[in-house]
């Protein structure tokens, strides 16, 4: 069902990370990003911008988490916003 893309794209994403497939977690997040956008999720596609801002080496992730960080902030999700600003501490 075209409504359980961003979280199954998210979820897939995630196991790949812990499997120790950058690569393939980045391309799920990217897949998971633009199914809540297509879809007008905005907290799908806020979370799936975390996470590839997260799994995205150098200024290019950094910038992603950023705007993903914003994005929670507008929807005033207070947990997401202190752990997008962790990771955001964290990658320097």
């Amino acid at each position: 069902m075209p409504v359980g893309r961003p979280a199954s794209h998210l979820l897939l994403g995630r196991y790949h990370l812990l499997r120790g497939r950058a690569a393939t977690a980045r391309a799920l997040f990217a897949r998971s990003l633009a199914s809540a956008d297509q879809l007008g999720f905005r907290y799908e596609a806020a979370l799936a911008l975390g996470w590839l801002g997260r799994t995205t080496p150098g200024r290019a992730g950094r910038t992603q988490l950023q705007a993903a960080l914003l994005r929670m902030q507008e929807m005033g999700v207070a947990w997401d916003v202190a752990e997008f600003t962790r990771w955001l501490d964290e990658s320097g």
